[in-house]
């Protein structure tokens, strides 16, 4: 009787210490997931940030485009009034 207690403890030892490998185990696989989530997503959060930044830089530039362009019109305008004003003088 007392030999099939200390095999019952043994046996209950063993498998304890398989589950808490097997817990180690999956902590580590969670743990590693998570890191590589982070990876992830720190870079997709960089190529958005540059996709931005370059949206940005090609609006700034069609709006400095279409100023040039309005600033150019008026050019024309008041040249265009000279040349009408002198040549009704």
């Amino acid at each position: 009787m007392e030999e099939e207690r200390k095999e019952h403890r043994q046996k209950m030892k063993k498998m304890e210490a398989e589950m808490e490998q097997v817990f180690e185990i999956k902590v580590k696989e969670k743990m590693q997931k998570l890191k590589d989530s982070e990876t992830d997503l720190q870079r997709r959060a960089e190529q958005m940030k540059k996709s931005l930044e370059q949206q940005k830089a090609e609006l700034e530039q069609r709006e400095l485009l279409s100023l040039k362009r309005k600033d150019c019109g008026r050019v024309r305008i008041r040249v265009m009034r000279t040349c009408e004003w002198y040549s009704d003088v």
